[in-house]
């Protein structure tokens, strides 16, 4: 069987300040309403996958993402699969979320977070519930998109867009 070499590069992470400068970005393209280039226009049959036109603004969700897998050190593939019965907000001693997601190849047990994430989570259910979502069987970032194979890939799209407006690489240097 013939391998298949893929080029995978992937930012390893952001600096305190990069990840400052990250989430300013997406809360003023937010605020003004930016819109990101289209790179193709139409309907048609697409061989990858490309950004539809209502993906092409920026909505409050990219700069709660950041924010939330800052503080809770998930992974994107997990972000895609967080549904909101996998998170519980503990209030005690301490305040955090106690995250339960579905067993894959790096763990199988509830990992908890910072206290950030606790507030960014209360934005996005409330956000959710004024749309109509917010049930626990619900995603919990972009829970109106039903692909989330595609959900992924457009806050991909989105988090390169933001470094890009932010003058940053969207790959490391080194």
């Amino acid at each position: 069987m013939p391998t298949v070499r893929i080029v995978s590069r992937p930012r390893s992470m952001l600096s305190v300040a990069e990840d400052a400068k990250v989430v300013r970005v997406a809360n003023r393209l937010v605020r003004t309403g930016a819109h990101a280039q289209q790179i193709k226009d139409g309907e048609g049959h697409r061989e990858r996958f490309w950004v539809a036109p209502r993906h092409l603004m920026l909505p409050p969700d990219m700069a709660w993402m950041i924010r939330f897998m800052v503080n809770s050190f998930v992974r994107p593939a997990d972000i895609r699969q967080l549904r909101h019965k996998h998170v519980q907000i503990v209030r005690g001693e301490h305040v955090y979320l106690r995250l339960s997601l579905p067993e894959n190849k790096r763990h199988d047990m509830p990992m908890v977070t910072l206290r950030p994430s606790v507030a960014v989570y209360e934005r996005l259910l409330t956000r959710s519930q004024g749309m109509g979502l917010g049930a626990p069987e619900d995603c919990v970032f972009l829970p109106a998109e039903k692909d989330r194979t595609c959900a992924l890939a457009v806050l991909g799209f989105w988090f390169k867009w933001v470094l890009r407006e932010a003058g940053m690489p969207p790959v490391d240097s080194f």
